[in-house]
């Protein structure tokens, strides 16, 4: 499914820009996609210097920080954890929690879709949830 929905993201991009700029794109994708298929699973993450350069919004951040998630080591947690999940959220990756946190686990189900958390019309919910667990804590 990530590659399904990474190469439309790129054909969809591709298709947008200039034609000058389709070429050298098409290069450092085709460049990024042979070094990820011929490396070891767990590259190094992306240096610091390159992720300075982007904010959430830029097309690029997606790629960078699944690069990222790529190159982290999982290991359980031993406290408490809080997580805030989209209305939208697989059961399955909910359990998934369960297995790295070790001192119990919360949920706060937020309206909307993962990239919908923070939309305006629901940060009030989100502010309420994130209070509320900040206030039990003392």
């Amino acid at each position: 499914p990530y590659l399904i929905q990474r190469s439309t993201f790129h054909l969809k991009r591709l298709l947008k820009m200039p034609n000058r700029d389709r070429l050298a794109y098409c290069r450092r994708s085709w460049d990024d996609m042979q070094a990820r298929m011929t490396s070891d699973r767990h590259p190094p993450p992306p240096s610091p210097v390159e992720s300075e350069r982007l904010s959430p919004g830029d097309p690029d951040a997606e790629d960078y920080y699944h690069a990222l998630t790529l190159a982290h080591r999982l290991h359980p947690y031993p406290g408490p954890a809080t997580v805030f999940v989209s209305d939208d959220s697989v059961p399955g990756h909910m359990s998934f929690w369960r297995h790295l946190v070790r001192g119990g686990i919360t949920f706060h189900e937020i309206p909307g879709t993962h990239y919908e958390i923070l939309a305006p019309d629901n940060v009030p919910r989100l502010a309420a949830a994130l209070r509320a667990e900040l206030t039990s804590l003392g």
